[in-house]
């Protein structure tokens, strides 16, 4: 976990919440990064005395078969109900390219992010792309995703973090979508952003 994770996690007040519950919603990382998610929720759930839970599955599963049988395991179907009645959800953004998070760590392909640039694609968000009107692509890659799509989520306050000015054009799509009800964002970006808007 990065320092400003470290200076970050000591600005959480200490409680006592034992039915308060931390999820990632997304698969696991197989390889590490200088923000892992893990790190930031079992953070979150010291600090509150809460629980924190993992979905226990690949980011992105090797086939389509492999994905449905992951999704039926009971342990699996918890984290997505517990997904579903999240009263807040925080989700970050990423461009559809070579310089992708999930490119450089070898989850997509160039041959994947061909794929997904016929479609349309210009951005993702928990492994699911969209395109430059926010909605989700109906591409193979996505349907070997375990993640909660976002746009059927009900009742929750649903938080995009962007940060740099190279994720504006998957920022702004996604912000069309409409389901996005907050936004954290760097001023020059947002500066940006609200010119393109």
């Amino acid at each position: 976990m990065g320092q400003n994770h470290r200076r970050h996690g000591r600005c959480i007040p200490a409680g006592q919440r034992p039915r308060f519950a931390v999820c990632i919603t997304t698969g696991s990382l197989t390889r590490s990064a200088s923000a892992n998610p893990f790190d930031v929720v079992q953070k979150i759930a010291s600090k509150t005395g809460g629980q924190a839970k993992y979905l226990p599955a690949r980011f992105i599963a090797d086939s389509e078969e492999d994905l449905a049988v992951c999704i039926q395991q009971r342990v699996v179907q918890d984290i997505i109900r517990t997904g579903m009645r999240a009263r807040a959800c925080f989700i970050s953004v990423g461009e559809c390219d070579a310089s992708t998070f999930l490119s450089r760590y070898g989850y997509l392909s160039k041959d994947d992010l061909d794929a997904l640039d016929k479609l349309g694609a210009v951005g993702d968000t928990l492994g699911l792309f969209f395109d430059e009107n926010g909605n989700y692509i109906n591409s193979q890659i996505c349907r070997r995703t375990p993640a909660i799509n976002l746009s059927a989520l009900s009742g929750s306050d649903i938080i995009l973090l962007s940060a740099g000015t190279a994720k504006l054009k998957a920022t702004r799509a996604i912000l069309k979508a409409g389901f996005i009800t907050g936004l954290i964002i760097d001023a020059a970006s947002a500066q940006r952003l609200n010119s393109l808007l």
